[in-house]
């Protein structure tokens, strides 16, 4: 059995190529899940049988198919990721992924139960040169691209806007397939396109035409590339509000962005900024494991420790920043702290209240977009990296937070 996924979908994966976008189901398990909650769309032109070069060298899409209620009070849920932007589509809608060539290309879905809108998030760089364009906006160039592909497969242009979406200029192109050419109904692609800070952002809304008025009006209104919705103008919920149960450690309020390179730490209940000595944690009832008594650090070195308090057990980073001479380890500077597994039901957060078990949606509405991400998609794993102001001189300063399964399993903060 094969699906196919709609027009941005495709653009997704190739960059301006729309081609057919078939894939084999991996196995029975997701065939199965597939019959039962899958769309027909099938692109007019599009012959299956034959496909391009093009297609055949393309990498294998990594689809995964989400059922789960995502409720919200008033019928209306904040989806998306880092690489995509964020926006707000209706509660009941079914979310798709898939991912090609390597990861590179991306793209989140979300359609309708009646099959009749579809709401794409796209990462896709476009392999766009902004040198050889003699424009102001690259977004332009791209947008009236998506227009040629469309005209080429007998869709009429109704018109280039120009939106405003979290303060960044979106060229939205309005094409139109004319009933019984695709389905039995006009069908309308809203496609978004902008660009900022060398970082391209495209957002497709598609379907029957109500339906896509009504949808493409909240995502204008809410869409965000860090998920903070604060500032534009929408009436819903704020992001920190989307999910049905908040854990107790999310209890933190964010106003804003919080400010990370406060270097603070919460650790047992006691507080510390980094870099501090060794002795502060010595002196809240921290020692050395039996693997770092005797050792030593030599001049601008560090290295990482354990230290217990009782039965429990934290793990340091520990620095010789002055004396020329190897130092003692309890002599040293803390310059990193490590929250995972041993930090469970102990006491302990960074800045915005983040700590192991809080969710993603608030990391990203603590901290804002990473400056770098790895992401895992079939282990729904994901590294977010922020790098303080000294990173260029200090590889040293950086917040490295991992999220599995929509939940924080290790934090790292390091402040030499």
């Amino acid at each position: 059995m094969k699906k196919k996924f709609l027009t941005l979908i495709c653009v997704s994966i190739m960059a301006l190529s729309l081609v057919g976008c078939d894939k084999e189901k991996k196995d029975d398990k997701k065939e199965k899940e597939t019959t039962e909650a899958s769309m027909d769309f099938e692109f007019p032109g599009f012959d299956t049988s034959n496909e391009s070069e093009e297609t055949d060298t393309t990498e294998e899409i990594t689809e995964e198919l989400t059922t789960e209620a995502l409720a919200d009070e008033d019928g209306w849920i904040m989806v998306g990721s880092d690489r995509t932007g964020y926006a707000e589509v209706p509660d009941d809608w079914t979310k798709h992924e898939s991912e090609a060539d390597g990861g590179e290309k991306y793209s989140l879905q979300y359609l309708s139960p009646g099959e009749d809108g579809l709401v794409s998030l796209i990462d896709n760089d476009y392999d766009f040169d902004e040198n050889q364009y003699e424009v102001e906006d690259p977004a332009d160039v791209v947008a009236q691209a998506y227009v040629e592909q469309y005209g080429s497969m007998g869709a009429t242009n109704e018109g280039v806007e120009s939106v405003e979406m979290d303060g960044i200029n979106f060229y939205k192109t309005i094409d139109v397939l004319a009933e019984g050419t695709y389905k039995d109904y006009e069908y309308v692609l809203y496609t978004y396109v902008g660009y900022n800070e060398g970082k391209f952002y495209t957002v497709a809304v598609e379907g029957e035409r109500s339906m896509v008025e009504e949808i493409s009006e909240r995502v204008e209104e809410t869409y965000s590339i860090t998920g903070d919705i604060s500032t534009t103008g929408s009436t819903s919920n704020d992001i920190n509000d989307t999910e049905e149960t908040q854990d107790t450690d999310d209890v933190a309020s964010v106003d804003g962005k919080t400010d990370w390179e406060t270097y603070y730490a919460n650790v047992d209940g006691d507080e510390y900024t980094l870099p501090c000595d060794f002795s502060e944690f010595a002196a809240n009832g921290w020692s050395l494991d039996d693997s770092g008594v005797n050792e030593t650090i030599e001049y601008e070195d560090y290295t990482y420790v354990f230290v217990m308090k009782g039965e429990k057990e934290f793990y340091l980073m520990v620095a010789n920043k002055n004396s020329e001479t190897p130092i003692a380890i309890e002599d040293g500077q803390v310059i990193g702290v490590v929250y995972d597994f041993r930090s469970e039901g102990m006491e302990g957060n960074i800045e915005g209240g983040i700590t192991i078990g809080s969710s993603y949606e608030t990391v990203i509405a603590a901290f804002g977009t990473p400056d770098d991400v790895y992401e895992d998609d079939e282990d729904d794993y994901k590294q977010l990296t922020y790098f303080g102001e000294t990173m260029e001189t200090d590889w040293y300063t950086k917040l490295e937070i991992i999220v599995e399964n929509g939940k924080v399993t290790n934090i790292e903060m390091v402040h030499w």
